[in-house]
């Protein structure tokens, strides 16, 4: 019964930083050194950001000057999700960070989770297309269908751009915000969005 417990607590563990490793986030702060040899490289990290995406090797030419010559050094980064959920993450001298973010400004007049009450327009936050750890990222393809305030369209492999697992049936799962409030929804393949 313990292994069985443990299987699942391990299971849900992965599944929930699989979601994160595709879901978009806010940089709150970035430090790089070793011990309490550190400097803020906040603003250098997010310079770096380039189509929502981060991509960069973690070393000195990268990230400046050295804080802790001599020293192996670390990259911690502390992103917000669309959620307001805080996560910190480690990043080894030579290890490459990998993420997808954004900005202050990705809301018009407001931050990143949350928009300013003015702000009525449908965005998506994260959605994701495929089945278990079969998915594809397809957050900004759905930000971009967005028309006149509106999302519609048929749920299948042309309209999400590809197939990420073939054979199985998918499905479409999408957190969004829509006249100020957030909502979570899903759909198989086969049906018809239609937001708001």
């Amino acid at each position: 019964m313990r292994f069985v417990l443990r299987t699942l607590l391990l299971l849900a563990v992965c599944l929930s930083s699989y979601e994160f490793a595709f879901a978009q986030c806010q940089i709150i702060r970035a430090e790089w050194g070793a011990g309490h040899r550190r400097q803020d490289v906040t603003s250098r990290v997010n310079s770096m950001a380039q189509g929502g995406q981060l991509n960069f090797k973690v070393n000195t030419t990268n990230l400046g000057s050295d804080p802790a010559v001599g020293l192996k050094k670390d990259l911690r980064i502390t992103c917000r999700d669309w959620r307001g959920k805080n996560d910190t993450y480690h990043y080894r001298e030579g290890d490459y960070v990998n993420l997808r973010v954004v900005g202050n400004d990705y809301y018009p007049g407001g931050g990143w989770n949350r928009p300013n009450p003015g702000y009525r327009d449908l965005r998506v936050m994260n959605a994701t297309w495929g089945r278990g750890h079969q998915s594809a990222n397809v957050t900004d393809r759905l930000n971009s269908m967005v028309s006149g305030g509106r999302l519609y369209f048929k749920v299948n492999t042309t309209n999400l751009g590809g197939d990420p697992a073939p054979g199985l049936i998918k499905e479409l799962h999408v957190y969004y915000i829509n006249q100020g409030r957030h909502w979570q929804r899903k759909w198989r393949e086969g049906d018809t969005v239609a937001l708001p």
